[in-house]
């Protein structure tokens, strides 16, 4: 479950931060489509590790069920929701120092 936590962190992350200031849902879900693919086929890919057997020997993991990767994604979400307040809360503060 860890392994794919830390994948799906990283996927929360990269939406993020492609803005250091606009936030994800200003920046627009389909701005960057190279961006998307690449999230899609990461997504693939961990599906790939976590369920196909040559690869589950290969890099020894194990088939998870569907809570375990609602939980894994939305843990990694988490990286996401701190990522966009640290952005609002930086916007924010830029804002009343700017007064």
């Amino acid at each position: 479950m860890l392994f794919a936590t830390i994948a799906f962190g990283q996927v929360w992350q990269v939406l993020s931060v492609r803005s250091r200031t606009e936030s994800f849902y200003h920046a627009g879900f389909f701005s960057n489509r190279t961006l998307l693919s690449m999230v899609g086929l990461t997504l693939v890919l961990q599906g790939c590790a976590i369920y196909i057997p040559f690869l589950q020997n290969f890099l020894q993991t194990k088939p998870l069920t569907l809570f375990e990767i609602a939980f894994c994604f939305a843990a990694g979400g988490l990286v996401f929701v701190f990522l966009e307040i640290e952005k609002a809360y930086r916007n924010h503060r830029g804002k009343k120092s700017s007064d």
